[in-house]
């Protein structure tokens, strides 16, 4: 009885262990500028300010090295962000790239959302509702 209570008081603690180190290594860790323009999904971290961008808000993503990257938030976080100021957060989605080089493109919408042009780099991240 003693060693059936030793053994699963163990097993216990070993699960535990498992399952924390499964969380961490399930993380995805920042990916950098070039990484996030050569993906279709990306994870970024930095701080976002919230910036108008020709006729719609985006976020502005400034990375450590100082690159941007333009990202296009669900409407409650924009909107939080706009009231709080710039914020550190890490951001997940969809990469597009930015089609404002051409000049027919006036405004863009995908999935029901304004997307704003050209507020800096060569791509954007779409983030999910």
């Amino acid at each position: 009885m003693r060693l059936r209570l030793i053994f699963g008081v163990a097993l216990s603690i070993l699960t535990a262990a498992f399952s924390v180190a499964g969380c961490a290594s399930e993380r995805r860790a920042s990916m950098t500028y070039e990484e996030c323009a050569k993906a279709r999904r990306c994870t970024v971290h930095g701080i976002v300010t919230a910036r108008p961008a020709e006729h719609a808000w985006m976020g502005e993503l400034k990375l450590a090295d100082g690159r941007c990257i333009s990202v296009s938030l669900p409407l409650s976080k924009l909107n939080s962000l706009r009231q709080s100021g710039p914020v550190e957060m890490t951001v997940s989605g969809r990469v597009y790239g930015d089609p404002s080089a051409d000049r027919e493109i006036a405004s863009m919408e995908i999935a029901g959302r304004q997307i704003g042009l050209g507020l800096c780099g060569n791509f954007f991240v779409l983030v999910p509702d």
